[in-house]
């Protein structure tokens, strides 16, 4: 129960942050940076597809990779 609790915790916190996150890496979309261009595309599939990161420990498993993808 004090783990449930923490993680709850955790959600209500994070719920202030992301709307400005999502506006950030959708205006970073048009960065002239690469780098800052290639983040923002990475955060939105994160987010988007609700990827999750984990291990063999975890339920949830996420293991992505770039040979693994094709973006059209």
């Amino acid at each position: 129960q004090v783990q449930s609790d923490q993680g709850l915790k955790r959600i209500i916190i994070c719920q202030d942050y992301i709307d400005d996150i999502r506006r950030t890496y959708t205006a970073n979309f048009t960065s002239s940076n690469p780098t800052t261009r290639q983040i923002a595309v990475a955060t939105y599939l994160i987010d988007r597809l609700a990827l999750r990161a984990g291990n063999e420990k975890v339920c949830i498993l996420c293991s992505s990779k770039c040979k693994m993808m094709n973006i059209h």
